[in-house]
């Protein structure tokens, strides 16, 4: 412990006397100690317990990681809805692209920006199938999407978004979000022109079916559907058969002289209930149609409602009126 103790006196003394013959020298050449230049010092030292000198270190400059620098460039970039088309009908192309145009922060337009078009291209088992598409901006900072399958009835969105370029970070989706343009894609149902027989029964409280839904047919034809009417196979001993059944045993009588058969179930989803000075009622609908060229399955739906009246009857039939008119509504798109 001694020699150690000496070890460090003797560094501090020789340290001392490295400092004193600068000064020194610095005096010697004209300069006073006030005067002295720091370039002309060593680099500072730290001497740690055992006498050892510990130069001194630079903090590490980190450059920012690819994902931080995407992020900056989508930051830096904007989109805006710059030209969509009309709704057509079910058949029938559309007359012009979706546009969207790509724009700096000074709203400049953009080239060479990738771009995602995520928009409905078909229908499977009456459900709408999504694609996507990666396009790129124009020198003036246009992206176009031209939809060329128009067989199937819609009313949904059609999503532009730039791409997250492989980085699926939180922060580059979340910016992905701000920055993503939606607008209309309607394709409205032939059903207008070609017509529908109806296989839909209404039930009462206890569950049990009561008739054809009249109110169904009226709410098409509130809709300019009228060529429509009950399927000639409409019994109530054919509740619960399969769709292939009631397709083929209705096809053998009218072929495809209407476009569709469209059958469901109008249920009461509770007894009708009094509350305060209203009577309330809660109806379901559970609805398909079938295409009549083929028995193929091309709409589904499962919706409800309630309504309150003066009573049952008024708040039945209110109930009943606005459900089979959004059904309606649903047909118009989605067949």
């Amino acid at each position: 412990m001694k020699i150690g103790k000496k070890f460090i006196f003797t560094v501090v003394i020789i340290k001392c006397f490295s400092l004193v013959s600068l000064v020194s020298c610095a005096s010697a050449n004209g300069t006073s100690g006030n005067d002295y230049d720091p370039s002309l010092s060593e680099p500072v030292v730290t001497v740690d317990d055992s006498g050892f000198e510990e130069a001194a270190v630079e903090p590490e400059v980190i450059p920012p990681s690819p994902e931080e620098l995407y992020l900056e460039k989508l930051k830096g970039i904007s989109l805006t809805a710059a030209s969509f088309p009309e709704k057509i009908m079910k058949g029938v192309s559309f007359t012009s692209p979706f546009t969207v145009k790509v724009l700096d922060k000074e709203n400049n337009p953009l080239e060479g920006v990738k771009v995602i078009a995520e928009y409905p291209s078909g229908k499977k088992d009456g459900e709408l199938v999504f694609s996507k598409s990666e396009l790129v901006s124009n020198s003036e900072g246009l992206v176009e999407l031209t939809a060329d399958n128009c067989g199937f009835a819609a009313m949904t969105k059609v999503k532009f978004y730039p791409s997250d370029g492989g980085f699926e970070t939180e922060d580059i989706q979340n910016e992905i979000q701000e920055l993503t343009v939606s607008e209309d894609f309607v394709i409205e149902s032939d059903l207008i022109n070609k017509g529908a027989v109806l296989f839909i029964w209404d039930y009462n409280e206890l569950n049990k079916p009561t008739g054809n839904s009249y109110q169904m047919i009226s709410s098409l034809q509130k809709k300019r559907i009228y060529n429509v009417g009950n399927a000639p196979v409409n019994d109530v001993s054919d509740i619960g058969k399969s769709k292939e059944y009631l397709y083929k045993a209705n096809y053998e009588m009218i072929e495809d002289m209407f476009g569709y058969l469209i059958c469901g179930t109008i249920k009461f989803t509770s007894p009708v209930e009094k509350k305060g000075d209203d009577y309330e009622a809660n109806l379901e609908a559970n609805i398909y149609a079938l295409d009549m060229k083929n028995g193929e399955e091309v709409f589904k739906l499962h919706s409800t409602n309630t309504a309150t009246g003066a009573n049952w009857n008024k708040a039945v039939g209110k109930c009943k009126e606005e459900l089979c008119d959004r059904i309606a509504q649903e047909l118009i798109f989605g067949l």
